[in-house]
């Protein structure tokens, strides 16, 4: 038999394991000594139960499998996935159906209804054991294998309550070790019941769900005004750039219908879409502009993306090397890249594909998927870096453009509709390089532009600091209600 450490544990450490003592699990990150301490005081501690002593019953979803899906939403039923539970409840954005057949017959054991609680088994560290309850709105639907419907002892413990027992550090710490520490794990039935909760009187339970919806509604005003910061840079970049947007049309079939001649689509696109009269709207909005209306090919030197098929290997990634950004890493509106979760390929695989390498300065675009032109600058003191092929990569002729405006300009409202009037037109939206080059954009002077830039850059720095602040005030709620529990404070809940 052969074991293999968990990535997270240290290598250059001994984990000694009395295997008497090994009721189920003889892995090593299970037992490190953070943990085993933490378990005890659980065990031990009289206002902590089992979650297990609590479960009722267990459904788990299935699939999908052929056969499960359709795309008819009016015959069809919710098939929830992980990534539909948020915030405690069912986000319907990017829903999945299955067949009415399947939801009667082949999972009928796992329908849910308004009101059931579903608990995420399946997933990253951090959506392993999310829980959500089914919406009064939604009236039927099923679940994936990675959720399961749980039914608790409903008179001793609130479901609400439930819910936020596990946002809390305590319990995503169990989760952590029980579900082995892995990046993407399973949770099984014995093991949530091995999790242990804080279980006070219903009356105790509400008070708690009082304090930190409290603490959830001071978050999401602190969200709500961060956004309406970041919504003013479209109306502020417009009228820098003397552009005014008339009011739109009302939704009416007049102005939904729109004429072009054969020879105006003839070896080109036939979807509607790309010849809707708000396109030539927008052009035309551009062009009354005082400042001189350009192609992206005209502002950069060059236009690539990053490489398709096999040109990246398996055996190509490595733990250090050079970083190969991908869609996840560009932020979607926000002009900046992410670096905190990073891959990286080998310097010999670097060197195939150098003509997409990316440097401080450079502009990357998602051309593909479902955050399709969302844009950002590779910061300063950023390493020589990659793209992948769902990615372009744009080095911006200084003397004309700075790169920092190109991305404020694609990352408009405006912007990001003339963009996606270059899809190609498939099923998955896809901008190629010859497209790309032809994006309109508006070139005012570098002094104009500068300005801009800095009025923006203040803009999402204190958008940025209410979302910090708002995350930090509800993790310091949290806190509190953790100490209250343990006993290290007083009911301030």
């Amino acid at each position: 038999m052969s074991f293999q450490l968990s990535p997270n544990v240290d290598e250059n450490k001994i984990f000694l394991v009395n295997l008497s003592s090994c009721k189920t699990r003889i892995d090593p990150y299970y037992y490190k000594p953070e943990f085993s301490a933490l378990r005890e005081r659980l065990e031990n501690h009289p206002s902590f139960q089992r979650v297990g002593s609590l479960i009722k019953s267990w459904n788990r979803g299935d699939g999908p499998r052929d056969g499960f899906y359709t795309d008819d939403a009016q015959t069809g039923v919710y098939f929830l996935r992980v990534n539909n539970l948020k915030n405690h409840t069912i986000d319907t954005n990017e829903i999945k159906y299955i067949t009415r057949y399947v939801h009667e017959n082949t999972l009928k054991r796992a329908q849910v209804t308004a009101g059931d609680v579903v608990f995420a088994i399946s997933g990253t560290k951090d959506n392993l054991g999310t829980v959500s309850v089914i919406p009064r709105n939604i009236l039927e639907a099923n679940l994936n294998s990675a959720l399961v419907k749980l039914e608790l002892d409903w008179s001793i413990i609130d479901k609400r309550y439930f819910c936020y027992m596990f946002d809390l550090n305590i319990t995503r710490i169990q989760i952590d070790f029980i579900g082995k520490g892995a990046a993407q794990n399973n949770l099984n039935n014995e093991e949530i019941s091995q999790i242990h909760i804080f279980l006070p009187s219903i009356s105790e339970q509400d008070k708690i769900v009082r304090y930190l919806d409290e603490a959830h509604f001071k978050k999401k005003q602190k969200e709500a005004e961060a956004q309406r910061s970041l919504d003013s840079i479209d109306d502020y970049l417009l009228s820098e750039l003397g552009i005014a947007l008339p009011e739109p049309e009302e939704n009416t079939i007049q102005n939904r219908i729109f004429y072009r001649k054969l020879s105006q689509v003839s070896g080109g696109r036939f979807d509607s879409e790309y010849y809707h009269l708000s396109h030539y709207q927008d052009l035309e909005n551009l062009k009354k502009s005082p400042f001189s209306l350009k192609r992206l090919v005209d502002v950069c030197h060059r236009i690539v993306d990053g490489p398709f098929g096999s040109s990246v290997k398996a055996k190509d990634y490595v733990k250090t090397g050079i970083p190969f950004i991908r869609v996840a890493d560009v932020t979607n509106g926000e002009g900046y890249l992410k670096t905190e979760n990073l891959i990286f390929i080998s310097e010999e695989a670097h060197k195939k594909i150098i003509r997409s390498r990316i440097l401080p300065g450079d502009v990357v675009i998602a051309k593909t998927g479902a955050t399709m032109g969302a844009a950002c600058v590779v910061p300063e003191n950023f390493p020589e870096a990659n793209i992948r092929g769902d990615l372009a990569a744009l080095t911006v002729k200084n003397e004309q453009c700075l790169s920092e405006y190109v991305v404020v300009f694609i990352n408009t409202k405006i912007g990001q509709r003339l963009f996606w009037r270059l899809d190609s037109g498939g099923t998955r939206g896809r901008v190629v390089i010859g497209n790309l080059e032809k994006l309109p954009i508006v070139v005012p002077p570098l002094d104009i532009q500068e300005n801009i830039v800095n009025r923006v850059e203040a803009i999402r720095t204190q958008a940025k600091q209410l979302r910090q602040s708002a995350a930090a005030e509800l993790e310091q709620a949290k806190q509190e209600v953790e100490a209250m529990i343990l006993g290290e404070r007083g009911n301030k809940a």
